[in-house]
């Protein structure tokens, strides 16, 4: 494939990597707070730019989101205000993650401290409780990684949340601050491995993925062009929740992204809003998969919207174990394909059959995503034994290979950011034969910011329209700066 010259002159790596420790939340598991503002906006510019504010409320737990050694502490005040003058009067926990990085817990309430300097803490230790301190205009917690100096307020840097990634205001989260990780949740991110896509036209978003960024590509009507698939090292056999993040951003529009769930019974196509307020992980379906790769979820631009009319979002699919496979051998009876043992589904009320559904790549086939089965939103399909025939987005095998070992699993401590798996193109993206080249793409057609990233793996846009000369590039390229200068004191 013909490489695109202007890429490497006017782009750059756009995909967040984290220098910090897998981070978590900094309170308490399970517990949903809302996200009251998010980094490199409001008040989070200059030195706190990479922060966030939680909704807390005073006397609330503040616990660590990683591990570390706890390097800095200031509990004496009681004082606050909205002006800079109370700046230095905020309470303060600093968490040194001995990588060069140090976490700032902030505004905190006097004397709350559960640590003192010197402490090791692991992620979920309990720290301190949130107060009214320092400068600001009503109680939450100011949370940011920064560079590890000789004062508590340093530089932040680029970072993500293993349980929810990227969040921006006005999310609502979970913390998923909860210990060791689950081995039964696995997580394929769009930026790992396990992520896979064909050459269509893919575009990379900076901000509003699981973790900070994600893909997308426009709906083509009824024409299957643009393919991505998910494989997951599956623990074990068993009926398993299947989930999709949906992004929290304009890039993410489609209000029937086209899913196919491929499990032992066959194949389920199921449609996702994604024009919702996104940011959280929602149901698609409850199927019974294989343990290993053999099985996948995949997503095309078939969502029978016009062309270009939608954004079709490609974040992290989550597939977490609900029960282990039946002991029902083959020839048996059963109810649902959990019933049977092993991979085996039940077909017409039996315990029989193979492990269903094929790799397909390929674009430029039919799929119509507007006749696709299933609900549109939290279907449930417990047990189901689909016997529809496979979708055949094309017989091509290409996503498949080597998945196995890059899948992200939550299990693993999968690391937020960009991948580390060969094949995977400087934007964080998963390239498709070595040929995709980062480049840049629009938060809307007219006026493209600058985090925006767009590879340029296909000589077309979607349709098979023709890429006609500088135009259509500088579309593509030109951004507006936009300034990053802000408070050199922690305002937030």
């Amino acid at each position: 494939m013909r490489q695109c010259l202007w890429v490497a002159l006017f782009c750059a790596p756009a995909a967040v990597a984290s220098a910090a420790p897998p981070l978590f939340l900094p309170f308490p598991c399970g517990q949903t707070k809302r996200v009251t503002q998010g980094h490199n906006g409001g008040s989070h510019t200059g030195l706190g730019a990479w922060a966030w504010d939680f909704g807390l409320g005073v006397g609330d737990a503040v616990v660590a989101a990683a591990a570390g050694r706890v390097s800095r502490l200031k509990m004496d005040s009681t004082t606050h205000c909205d002006s800079s003058a109370c700046a230095n009067d905020a309470n303060y926990v600093v968490v040194d993650h001995l990588d060069g990085t140090q976490a700032l817990y902030l505004h905190l309430q006097a004397n709350s401290a559960q640590v003192t300097v010197g402490d090791n803490v692991a992620a979920g230790d309990a720290l301190a409780a949130v107060g009214l301190t320092g400068w600001v205009t009503g109680a939450h917690l100011h949370f940011q990684v920064e560079q590890t100096g000789s004062s508590w307020w340093t530089q932040s840097v680029a970072v993500a949340f293993e349980d929810v990634g990227d969040p921006d205001y006005p999310a609502m989260v979970t913390s998923g601050n909860c210990g060791p990780p689950n081995p039964n949740v696995v997580v394929v991110d769009d930026a790992d491995p396990g992520f896979t896509h064909n050459t269509g036209f893919f575009a990379v978003a900076n901000a509003g993925g699981y973790r900070t960024s994600f893909q997308w590509t426009y709906s083509n009507g009824s024409t299957v062009e643009s393919v991505g698939e998910w494989r997951a090292v599956l623990p074990e056999h068993g009926l398993y929740k299947v989930e999709h993040h949906i992004p929290l951003s304009n890039n993410a529009t489609s209000t029937r992204a086209p899913f196919v769930v491929h499990h032992v019974g066959g194949d389920l196509r199921v449609t996702q809003d994604q024009s919702v307020t996104g940011g959280f992980f929602e149901e698609l379906a409850q199927v019974k998969m294989a343990a290993g790769t053999a099985l996948r979820v995949t997503l095309a631009d078939d969502s029978g919207e016009p062309l270009t009319a939608a954004k079709i979002g490609f974040d992290a699919v989550r597939f977490t174990l609900l029960a282990p496979a039946g002991n029902t051998p083959a020839g048996g009876g059963c109810a649902q394909d959990n019933d049977c043992t092993g991979a085996l589904a039940c077909m017409g009320n039996t315990c029989g059959g193979t492990v269903g559904g094929s790799s397909s790549l390929q674009s430029n086939s039919s799929g119509n995503g507007s006749s696709a089965t299933g609900t549109s939103r939290n279907s449930s399909s417990a047990g189901a034994t689909t016997t529809s025939t496979s979708t055949s987005m094309a017989a091509s095998s290409a996503a498949g290979s080597g998945s196995a070992a890059g899948t992200s699993a939550v299990s693993a401590g999968a690391s937020s950011g960009s991948n580390s798996g060969a094949g995977t193109s400087a934007a964080g993206t998963t390239s498709f034969g070595g040929s995709s080249l980062a480049g840049s793409s629009a938060e809307t057609p007219a006026t493209p910011p600058e985090d925006e990233v767009a590879e340029c793996s296909s000589a077309h846009l979607p349709g098979g329209f023709p890429w006609l000369g500088w135009g259509a590039m500088t579309w593509m390229v030109l951004r507006r700066g936009r300034s990053r200068g802000g408070h050199s004191l922690p305002h937030v």
